[in-house]
């Protein structure tokens, strides 16, 4: 007989336990339907086949209850017991498993543990980050004293002794031919040196960077690179003011000296492009090569210095660095860093 007998058809009662059954079946189909997408959207979550199993455990209990309403009108008690019986086998699978799972899962670090080991790790990597930043400073304060000294003191010398040379050359007898001629090409290799002396005090430290800006500096810097090298440098700026923070400036400069001075050891190029443009909250820098190229996944596992430097700099400013590069196909190298209102362009 259908177990509504068992009620004797009380209307009150049968559809008590029809809509309780009802409900628990509905809310128990939606229940496994919530974790498997769950788990499809976070597969890196630990033991997600026991979310699943949890699910197969919770739609079998819906289906048992689904079968108390069925059975209430219609006497398929073997159904409805076959349909317990899987319920019974995924429930005790479920059990045995979560036995099993329990202490992997006790070991896993708890929520405060987590929040506590990354809040170390910022600390870490915010003093690695003051450390970084005192090392650069401190090479930028030593680049600009051997600069000043190389500009005002062994630069001088070398001009005062090129002056000398000179006068000796002009005192000589002009019988004295070859001493005057061997005199003359010292006067031209020291001269030589001192330009050379000069263009390497400008490279640690730009005269023109305090007080032309950034787009003169890095213009400059491009001239005489290619002047000394020989090669072609397009260098293009497009809205950069004067009135740039310093650090900003340059972090930029710098990395425009190690991307051109990398591209010239490395990539066999003959022709590079830099450009320099500002926007209303940013300003990007780019530096191209048509040279070999390189395997960056390579080079960063090495111990290049110049990528290194770059990058470091680029998060002082809270920038961004990124390189382009494949073998034979040349490297771009973009950097990026966004403008506060106060210093927004413009």
């Amino acid at each position: 007989m259908p177990h509504g007998f068992c009620y004797l058809w009380t209307p009150a009662l049968v559809w008590l336990h029809a809509g309780s059954d009802s409900l628990i079946t509905l809310a128990y189909s939606t229940i496994p339907v919530t974790l498997v997408y769950f788990v499809r959207k976070r597969r890196d979550m630990p033991f997600n086949w026991m979310f699943i199993s949890f699910g197969v455990f919770i739609l079998a209990c819906g289906s048992a209850h689904a079968m108390e309403v069925w059975t209430l009108w219609h006497a398929t008690y073997w159904l409805s017991g076959a349909v317990k019986l899987f319920t019974a086998i995924s429930s005790v699978v479920t059990a045995i498993m979560l036995v099993h799972v329990v202490p992997q899962a006790l070991a896993l670090p708890s929520p405060e543990a987590l929040r506590l080991e990354v809040a170390e790790r910022k600390l870490a990597e915010e003093a690695l980050s003051k450390a970084n930043r005192r090392l650069i400073e401190a090479h930028e304060e030593e680049r600009a004293r051997i600069a000043r000294e190389l500009h005002d003191d062994i630069n001088q010398r070398v001009a005062l002794l090129a002056l000398q040379l000179d006068r000796m050359r002009q005192d000589l007898p002009a019988s004295a031919s070859n001493l005057r001629h061997g005199i003359g090409e010292a006067n031209k290799q020291v001269s030589e040196l001192g330009k050379d002396i000069q263009a390497l005090s400008h490279r640690l430290h730009s005269s023109k960077l305090e007080f032309l800006g950034l787009a003169a500096a890095v213009d400059g810097f491009c001239r005489e690179l290619s002047d000394r090298h020989g090669v072609e440098i397009n260098f293009h700026s497009e809205g950069i003011p004067k009135e740039l923070p310093h650090e900003i400036s340059l972090c930029f400069f710098r990395v425009s000296q190690e991307a051109l001075q990398n591209g010239m050891k490395h990539s066999g190029s003959r022709q590079f492009e830099v450009s320099l443009k500002g926007a209303l909250t940013e300003i990007n820098l780019t530096v191209r090569d048509l040279g070999t190229g390189f395997d960056f996944e390579a080079a960063a596992k090495g111990n290049g210095l110049g990528l290194i430097s770059m990058k470091e700099r680029m998060k002082l400013v809270g920038g961004e660095l990124s390189i382009e590069s494949q073998p034979q196909f040349g490297t771009t190298i973009y950097a990026r860093v966004a403008l506060s209102p106060g210093k927004a362009v413009g």
